[in-house]
């Protein structure tokens, strides 16, 4: 990323999203984000992406936050495994990842402790 300074505040430019499709164990859902009694909005949830850390060869999960609009009965659910589609922005290091989804692509692939299970 590249940062820029101006009056001694630097802040970093976000260059390019990584697009992402794959499965996602919903840990959390966090609610709908600016709350409200409506029944469309945008949820937001705790995941996980892995990864291989190459300086030593291990896998690694990072926790990120995955953001998806839709209805209050398409929300995702905790604790299910789900295909995703969407945009990773990683802001800076203080906050985690967020992945924006595209809820037109959302698929419940099953229970997190059965797609687990079939991995191992």
């Amino acid at each position: 990323m590249q940062t820029k300074s101006n009056n001694a505040v630097a802040f970093r430019r976000i260059c390019h999203p990584a697009t992402l499709h794959g499965p996602f164990d919903i840990i959390a859902s966090l609610g709908q984000i600016g709350g409200g009694d409506t029944t469309y909005g945008q949820f937001q949830y705790d995941t996980t992406i892995g990864f291989t850390d190459p300086t030593h060869g291990n896998e690694t999960n990072i926790m990120i936050k995955a953001n998806c609009y839709g209805s209050v009965p398409s929300a995702l659910q905790a604790d299910k495994v789900y295909i995703l589609h969407g945009r990773l922005i990683a802001r800076n290091e203080d906050a985690p990842p967020v992945l924006f989804c595209e809820q037109e692509v959302t698929l419940n692939i099953g229970d997190s402790s059965t797609y687990i299970y079939l991995i191992c």
